[in-house]
């Protein structure tokens, strides 16, 4: 039996999956953790099974090789050519031997593909994959381990791109019998203060004042999110130096600091332009996590800004036809655009839109600020990496991640090719102290000159070679390989930013060989994303003699060209970098695209026996379980597909009927549970054609008597296809549509009356916390006024802040100072919640009233709570 979750077909039936476990084991020092993935594989079936298995990792990962564990042997991969790896492989089966290979997917780098070949019947193997990876920084004294677990389906535009590419299996189940179990370790620089997960139930053992182990709550947890461990230290050294010997006298160095520069009062005249992604995968929490993430923009947009929204999924819509001032009327707009936002356009399409972003030239005099909120669900990662890198002159990229499993490779990806940065929420995280964060460094000027020099060495090859923008509070990492020098100076890492010494660090070279952390591994893996994301502006001032041996022309960066819809320049690149990506990837054994991991069991088995292909089924991520479920029948080949009766979770607007047809695995053709193969190679193709995984929308009969649906519904795609290609074609060449009073798509909405009768009727899933219903009766400009909903939340009315106040004072003014002691008095464990918006509240009282009088009057209204 089949049933279909989102779109997806989910394979129900008795066959026995391969895979029966998987064991974290994790070591974590300081900046950094070594992470093995131990996955057991057994055969209780009368046939030689090829299983096959899609997992994530980390995109910063630096994946250093895999051992296996058969019987009483224990076979080492070897790093091999991509190609050359998978023919070695299937030689190997048609021997009759057993292999083991270990791929990363061709269009993701956080993706990666485990092929089990020829495990005999009765047999049990364990796999034991090997990374190293940087802690995330969430604070200065804050940092995050971020284990991925789960893979959530990605969506794909154009299916037979993917003939002859590497790629998981598309095979989904609601539950799996295998689950995950975690034994960590972790040494930090400083006191440890709290270890804590928002995602999993954990067990925190104490061993030292630096030093905890971790372990899930209970035995096992199923892998249907991905692990986040949090990790808060009393204090955190603001410069680091880790060195490690590779070889000889070559080392590797790794500097972690903490930019320290004074916030400048000078503010970026800047255009903020947010692109939501609105695909069906960001069904349920994401959407709503998205849609209060507009808003909150929306408040925090400083006075003197041009802004835009935009969404997106298979078409886009924005909200003006080209960006507009920030004023009452335009703010007004866009707060009935962000609250009619769902989850209804289809499949996650990000490449047009930001064409047509990036084609339309910023606002004159001001520096455009690009805000990507997604799930990051997208197939195509690499072509939305490379758009975003060609734009970095014009465009800064600050991406955000919504949900439990979404893409890093994505989100990651597009922020260091845009300049930006990225950040990430989990469900139940707080949306406020994230987006004040991005805010705050979009409006800030970011230092571009900073420049690390180890001094005291020689022969220095730093990663990356440029620094990317320093933010004020972001901790960076910059690494060397080097050899010890001639002089008697003692060795030392400078920082400087703006041409000013910020800080000297000084370190030893260490005696022996040492234990090998995975420095310059990582340090590799580094140089790999530098070649495949820095801005190609930057890449022109790499010396010929550094470690980035590349020869990459400089592209036209003209407006005309930024929207090409040949993907030339894109293969051209690729290919540029493919051999300078290769040599570092099998010179300092890390993983890439073009370079596999390979391990070969000799058997003395004779003549080889019939094979059967086993796609491990990936349990659906926990943030899709939540969604209705689609029955229907059909699949790739053949079978026509089912209209199915979706309801929305969590509110929203009326249920929509929505047609599906199945996303195959490697290309089309039903997956069969069962594969006899005359060949005695492996069963795995590289080079299927996939089928089209199109979804349309139509209109649903319901007995609702709001006309909402019916007035103000958002566009949805016919049922005609002629009609619906008529449609995307207008949407992306900037057309308006047929006139649509609460569309909004292309339309302008800043003349419009929006009176209170006009209110869309948008249903909320849960009530909001009192503190939040506050904050969202902010106005346009910073200030509050006064209403009964206002004075009910605060508990405190306009005549008792009047009196407290003593003399005549504007209205909205007092409002707003009442406000903001509120908020200072009943909720300063939360600033950093509030503190931008509260930020923008003090600039507009500043206007109307002395700092004196200020002061008092809030020293004053703060004795009301």
């Amino acid at each position: 039996m089949e049933e279909s979750c989102c779109g997806l077909f989910v394979a129900e039936s008795n066959e026995p999956i391969p895979l029966t476990a998987i064991h974290y084991e994790v070591d974590v020092k300081g900046f950094a953790g070594s992470i093995t993935i131990n996955q057991t594989f057994k055969n209780v079936e009368f046939t030689d099974l090829e299983c096959v298995y899609g997992f994530p990792m980390n995109d910063q990962a630096a994946v250093m090789g895999f051992t296996v564990k058969i019987d009483d042997r224990t076979l080492t991969s070897q790093f091999k050519k991509k190609d050359e790896a998978f023919k070695e492989y299937n030689a190997a089966l048609q021997r009759g031997d057993g292999a083991y290979l270990l791929d990363q997917a061709d269009r993701s780098d956080d993706t990666f593909v485990l092929s089990v070949g020829r495990l005999p019947p009765g047999k049990e193997c364990v796999v034991s994959i090997n990374y190293v990876c940087t802690l995330d920084s969430v604070s200065e004294t804050k940092q995050r381990l971020l284990i991925p677990m789960s893979l959530f389906p990605r969506y794909n535009p154009n299916p037979e791109s993917t003939v002859g590419t590497t790629a998981p299996p598309e095979k989904y189940a609601a539950t799996v019998s295998y689950k995950a179990a975690l034994d960590a370790k972790i040494e930090t620089l400083g006191k440890v203060k709290s270890v804590s997960s928002v995602s999993h139930p954990i067990a925190v053992i104490v061993i030292g004042d630096k030093s905890v182990q971790v372990t899930f709550g209970t035995q096992q947890q199923p892998v249907d999110r991905d692990l986040v461990i949090d990790i808060e230290l009393q204090n955190n050294p603001q410069h680091h130096v880790f060195v490690e010997r590779v070889d000889g006298d070559q080392y590797v160095g790794m500097y972690s600091f903490i930019p320290e520069f004074e916030k400048g009062d000078h503010k970026v005249q800047s255009e903020l332009i947010f692109l939501v992604d609105c695909s069906g995968s960001m069904g349920g929490d994401r959407i709503e996590d998205a849609k209060r993430a507009m808003q909150i923009f929306l408040r925090s947009i400083p006075e003197g800004c041009y802004f835009n929204f935009y969404r997106f999924g298979s078409s886009y819509e924005s909200l003006f036809p080209k960006s507009k001032l920030y004023a009452e009327n335009t703010f007004k707009a866009a707060q009935k655009y962000a609250d009619a936002t769902s989850a209804n356009l289809g499949g996650t399409e990000i490449l047009e839109p930001l064409k047509k972003i990036f084609a339309t030239a910023p606002v004159s005099g001001f520096s455009r600020q690009l805000f990507v909120l997604t799930d990051g669900e997208v197939f195509n990662t690499e072509e939305v990496i490379n758009i975003v890198k060609k734009n970095a002159s014009s465009s800064r990229v600050f991406s955000f991640g919504i949900g439990d499993s979404c893409s890093r490779s994505l989100v990651n990806g597009i922020a260091l090719a845009g300049n930006g940065k990225s950040e990430y929420c989990k469900h139940g995280e707080i949306l406020e102290d994230k987006i004040g964060r991005h805010l705050e460094r979009a409006l800030q000027p970011a230092v571009v000159q900073a420049s690390v020099s180890w001094e005291g060495v020689k022969n220095v090859q730093q990663v990356p070679y440029v620094l990317p923008p320093v933010f004020r509070g972001d901790r960076q990492i910059a690494y060397a390989f080097f050899e010890m020098g001639d002089t008697e100076q003692t060795p030392k890492v400078v920082l400087q930013l703006k041409d000013q010494l910020k800080n000297e660090t000084g370190f030893v070279f260490p005696i022996g060989a040492g234990k090998d952390q995975g420095v310059a591994n990582l340090a590799a893996r580094a140089l790999i994303k530098y070649l495949e994301t820095t801005p190609t502006e930057t890449s022109s001032s790499i010396n010929s003699g550094s470690l980035q041996k590349r020869n990459v022309e400089m592209p036209d960066t003209k407006k005309e060209e930024t929207d090409t819809e040949s993907d030339s320049d894109t293969d051209t690149e690729i290919d540029t970098n493919k051999d300078a990506i290769t040599d570092i990837s099998l010179k300092y054994g890390v993983m890439s695209k073009y370079v596999s991991l390979l391990a070969i069991e000799k058997r003395e088995s004779g003549k080889a026996k019939e094979i059967e292909l086993r796609e491990i089924p990936v349990q659906v991520p926990m943030s899709m379980s939540h969604r209705p479920m689609w029955r229907g029948g059909g699949g790739c080949a053949g079978g026509a597909p089912r209209r199915m009766l979706a309801t929305r979770a969590y509110g929203g607007p009326p249920p929509r009927r929505m047609l599906a047809t199945r996303a195959c695995s490697r290309g089309g053709g039903a997956a069969k549970r069962a594969w006899p193969v005359p060949a005695t190679g492996g069963v795995q193709k590289r080079a299927r054609k996939g089928t089209n995984n199109a979804m349309e929308c139509d209109d649903a009969d319901t007995e609702s008597s709001d006309d909402f649906d019916d007035e103000k519904a958002e566009m949805e795609s016919s049922e005609d296809s002629e009609d619906q290609e008529v449609e995307k074609k207008r949407m992306r060449s900037g057309d308006a549509p047929k006139k649509r009073k609460w569309l909004g798509a292309l339309e302008d909405w800043s003349d419009t009356d929006f009176s209170e009768d006009e209110e869309p009727d948008v249903m909320d899933a849960t009530p909001k916390p009192v503190l939040n219903q506050v904050l969202d009766l902010q106005q346009w400009n910073g200030s509050w006024e006064f209403s009964g909903n206002l004075e009910s939340n605060l508990g405190a009315t306009k005549e008792a802040a009047e009196k407290v106040a003593g003399e005549k004072m504007d209205s909205a003014v007092l409002a707003t100072l009442l406000v903001v002691a509120y908020l200072n008095a009943k909720h300063a464990g939360q600033v950093h919640i509030w503190q931008a918006i509260a930020n923008k509240a003090l600039t507009f009282i500043r206007k109307h009233i002395s700092s004196e009088q200020e002061e008092t009057v809030l020293k004053g209204l703060q004795s009301l709570f």
